[in-house]
């Protein structure tokens, strides 16, 4: 919901909306925006820094005030109060005769008020000078944290895994060992010390390097990642056994043999994820997010939607996903969080754009193993095609009564371009001579069927004169189209603007007529009124009686009057209004000035109350 307009210059204007977002439109186009979770009281245009340009100043909820460059959204300038903002104005608040000009006053809701004077202009001097060393620090220190928060993720997650893995080594060697120093009357392996959990294994190297050495009976220590021999460890930390062991060939875990060819190795680190591993968050490397998006048509208990698919490139489970698409959610965010008993390597989301607009799907995603109490987040950003809400069809179906015909200097091979990048399409089109493809709306519009041939002939057949436009001004935004004539055939949308023409004409005869009555019985009153208080002031009370009670009858008559003006007042408007309406979507199938000369044309014919001109400047472009 809009909550503030703000005028910025002759074609810039901000907004503020009820959810927090703030913005500035250039014209018909969005400048900037930002998104708050605090909600904008009140805006206002004023030049703050002094350099002739109208800021955006934004008070908020929180009792923040901020200005913002009206061409960027940068802030130039902010201040604080204790409490929301209740106002912002701009006055001469000092009644300074040497000021240049007002000030910008702010107020609070306990009644707070500060003013701030605009900037002198000259070169080198800014707002926000005065906070930038806070501000910097501000940030570093926020940056600094969030990088000894991952670095301790991290430190942990290796000292859990490694810890994992060891206790799995150590539990088995000393199974295997005391078996054999059992029976030879020796005693433990104390060289698995430092594997151990809580174990110091800070001289325990698997990193590896050298040849791959094999512990002799009795020797009895890791140092440095060689062996008591003084023999380095193999790559990635293997440990030959097979001497230990006291039988060739025997492994704990297959991982390939010695230099020697002759003992199995065992590998640290080498093997699949361990359970603390996976427990602590840690995915494969080459796993990826991907998205698809495929029209869904529906059926009798569903709806028709647009269909986004999340998936990861291999077992890993996507926890929760969050999509931010402007227009398309109630708060603009939609979030999912499957429960832990279904989660899977993929979700499904229906989106059921309202609009033909693109719409840019921001998409956070949590991946992780299926135990994971940690998690990776994952971001892409996917584009919505414009007209997503249309599947394809085969051409055997009649065309519709509606349709639009213009000449374009371009190829066919262009407008397939123009459609693979705006249609949710299984597979792109491919340009075998003229074009001519069939779409179904799945809002209800019906068909739209376009043809192109090789001499630049184009046609676009529908009934729904809004998306006719929509299809002539996504075409001429991507062949960058400046100005383009159009013949339109709308037969529906003219016998509409008939029948409300019509309308319209008796409401203003009716209007008419209410009006001079409401007149005469003005003047009635007034004499009645005067003959009343000439029989109040002779005493004739039965005269002055009778004369109030026609005047009540006749107060309460224009009183039911007034009523009926009023219901035939907001008849008009309507219709009025409908009838701009269909003006502007006239405009909308043409492009540049032919668009903004079909709406002063229509205007001076409904002036002069020629309607036969305005049927022939909706259909043809010209008077």
């Amino acid at each position: 919901v809009i909550t503030n307009l703000c005028r910025l210059n002759e074609y810039r204007f901000g907004y503020a909306l009820s959810n927090g977002t703030v913005g500035v439109y250039d014209g018909s186009i969005r400048a900037w925006r930002i998104k708050s979770k605090n909600r904008a009281v009140t805006t206002h245009g004023f030049d703050l820094n002094g350099d002739g340009v109208l800021e955006l100043i934004t008070g908020w909820s929180n009792g923040k005030i901020d200005a913002r460059s009206d061409k960027t959204g940068e802030v130039i300038f902010k201040d604080n109060f204790d409490h929301s903002i209740a106002g912002i104005v701009q006055a001469d608040y000092r009644l300074d005769s040497n000021a240049k000009g007002d000030q910008l006053i702010c107020v609070s809701v306990e009644g707070e008020v500060k003013g701030f004077n605009p900037a002198t202009g000259e070169a080198g001097t800014t707002l926000m000078n005065t906070n930038v060393e806070q501000e910097t620090i501000r940030e570093l220190s926020l940056r600094k944290q969030n990088l000894m928060l991952e670095l301790k993720n991290y430190a942990e997650n290796s000292k859990l895994a490694l810890s994992g893995e060891a206790a799995v080594l150590a539990a088995a060697l000393s199974g295997d060992l005391g078996r054999k120093n059992g029976a030879q009357g020796k005693g433990g392996f104390p060289g698995l010390k430092g594997l151990m959990p809580g174990g110091n294994s800070s001289g325990f190297d698997t990193s590896g390097g050298g040849g791959d050495g094999a512990l002799r009976p009795g020797q009895t220590g890791l140092i440095a990642g060689q062996s008591s021999g003084g023999a380095p460890m193999g790559p990635g930390g293997q440990l030959a056994l097979a001497g230990l062991l006291g039988s060739p060939g025997h492994s704990l875990i297959p991982g390939g043999q010695s230099q020697s060819g002759e003992f199995p190795n065992f590998k640290l680190g080498a093997s699949s994820l361990g359970e603390s591993g996976r427990t602590m968050g840690m995915i494969p490397a080459n796993t990826q997010l991907e998205t698809s998006i495929l029209v869904n048509p529906g059926n009798q208990n569903v709806p028709p939607f647009v269909e986004l698919k999340i998936a990861t490139t291999n077992d890993t489970i996507i926890r929760a996903a969050l999509i931010f698409a402007e227009g398309i959610f109630e708060g603009e965010s939609h979030v999912i969080h499957p429960s832990a008993a279904v989660v899977s390597s993929s979700v499904s989301v229906p989106l059921i754009p309202p609009k033909d607009v693109p719409v840019d799907l921001h998409i956070k995603a949590m991946i992780g193993q299926k135990n994971s109490s940690h998690f990776h987040v994952f971001e892409l950003t996917r584009e919505l095609p414009r007209f997503s809400m249309f599947v394809l069809v085969d051409n055997e179906q009649p065309d519709p009564r509606s349709s639009v015909h213009f000449t374009l200097n371009e190829r066919p091979q262009r407008a397939f371009m123009w459609l693979n990048q705006n249609f949710l399409l299984s597979q792109n089109l491919v340009c075998e001579g003229d074009l001519h493809v069939t779409f179904f709306s799945l809002r209800g519009s019906g068909l739209l069927r376009i043809r192109m041939s090789q001499a630049g002939q184009f046609a676009i057949h529908t009934d729904d004169m809004d998306l006719a436009g929509n299809v002539i001004q996504s075409l001429a935004e991507f062949l960058k189209i400046e100005d383009l004539q159009t013949i339109v055939d709308f037969p529906v949308e003219t016998e509409t603007l008939k029948q409300i023409l019509i309308k319209v004409d008796e409401l203003h005869r009716v209007r008419t007529k209410l009006t001079a009555e409401m007149a005469d019985h003005s003047n009635l009153i007034r004499s009645m009124v005067v003959r009343a208080e000439d029989a109040r002031i002779m005493g004739d009370m039965k005269s002055m009686r009778r004369g109030y009670m026609e005047l009540s009858d006749l107060n309460r008559d224009l009183v039911a009057g007034y009523n009926i003006r009023c219901n035939n007042h907001q008849e008009l408007v309507l219709g009025l209004k409908q009838i701009n309406q269909i003006i502007q979507k006239a405009s909308r199938v043409r492009v540049g000035k032919y668009k903004n000369q079909v709406v002063t044309l229509c205007r001076t014919a409904i002036k002069n109350n020629n309607t036969s001109s305005l049927f022939k400047i909706i259909n043809t472009g010209v008077a």
